[in-house]
């Protein structure tokens, strides 16, 4: 019989063992730089376009909006206009392969612009265009069966307003403008705008510079007399076929003003559906000629002057 040394043995064991630590490695390694292909280059453009856009949106960069707030008698704060997450959908043109088959099918689960669709598709570079905002739950579940590739879903903030029309036309909208900045428009929102907007974040030197939030208005509007005031001037105005009104009501002893209410008004979560001359608020921004109300004046003076009692 031959006998193997001891060293000799326990050296054939290392041997197994190291095969199949080097197997082990080699395989977690494989896994990783797959894992690099799949994120890099498979779904690098992907996840670019989410970076990009990000970016642009973070907390950190974009300040929160401040919000708007009616009162009650009570001197509670009701939300007028606050910030809500909704669903978006998106396209990454630069993943698109057939840019007209895939502007043909979203144009007729969209009801959108093929030519504009195809516009925006085409733009071999680009890494984020917006298809739909504020998208329903039909029209996620549309893209998500749809499975066409550079079109993604994901969540962005935008301004709601949970009474819609109430005191719309004090109230304003948020919306984009000819140089596609979003910002207030009409109304309180346009007004206030620098300070319910509050500063942007910045990297500067390296050094991150947090956003500073938007400072919040608390209005005098209570809301149940702003409710009452629209409802019964919607009537009269119904009621006598009038082209619109307004009603303003305000406390003697303060000054504050209770309820400011128009017609005809527009609902802010969807301003694009009326006409642009919904949005003005005729109780201090429309013309009128005097006529009879200016004899309040002439009263006035009167009692000063002690030329009548």
């Amino acid at each position: 019989m031959i006998f193997k040394p001891a060293a000799a043995r326990a050296g054939g064991i290392s041997g197994g063992r190291l095969i199949i630590i080097l197997i082990v490695m080699a395989s977690l390694y494989a896994s990783l730089i797959f894992n690099f292909y799949r994120l890099q280059i498979m779904k690098g453009d992907y996840y670019a376009a989410r970076a990009a856009s990000q970016q642009q949106f973070m907390a950190y960069l974009r300040p929160p909006r401040g919000n708007i707030y009616f009162t009650d008698k009570y001197g509670n704060k009701i939300p007028a206009a606050v910030n809500k997450s909704y669903p978006v959908i998106f396209a990454v043109p630069k993943e698109i392969e057939d840019a007209e088959e895939a502007a043909s099918r979203l144009a007729d689960m969209f009801s959108l612009d093929p030519k504009k669709s195809l516009a925006m598709l085409r733009k071999k570079n680009d890494e984020y265009e917006l298809l739909v905002k504020k998208a329903a739950p039909a029209e996620i579940e549309a893209i998500q069966a749809a499975a066409i590739k550079g079109v993604y879903v994901d969540d962005e903030e935008y301004r709601f307003y949970p009474f819609g029309a109430l005191a719309s036309h004090l109230l304003g909208y948020v919306g984009a403008s000819a140089d596609d900045k979003i910002s207030g428009r009409y109304g309180l929102e346009a007004f206030y705008e620098e300070d319910l907007a509050g500063t942007a974040g910045k990297l500067s030197d390296k050094v991150l510079v947090k956003s500073v939030p938007g400072k919040s208005l608390e209005l005098t509007i209570d809301r149940n007399i702003q409710a009452r005031a629209e409802e019964i001037l919607n009537d009269l105005v119904a009621k006598y076929s009038g082209e619109g009104g307004v009603v303003i009501v305000q406390e003697p002893k303060t000054g504050q003003i209770l309820a400011m209410a128009n017609n005809p008004d527009f609902d802010p979560n969807n301003y694009s559906d009326s006409p642009v001359g919904n949005f003005l608020n005729t109780a201090v921004s429309a013309i009128y000629e005097p006529g009879s109300i200016f004899k309040v004046i002439t009263v006035a003076s009167g009692l000063d002057a002690g030329r009548i009692t």
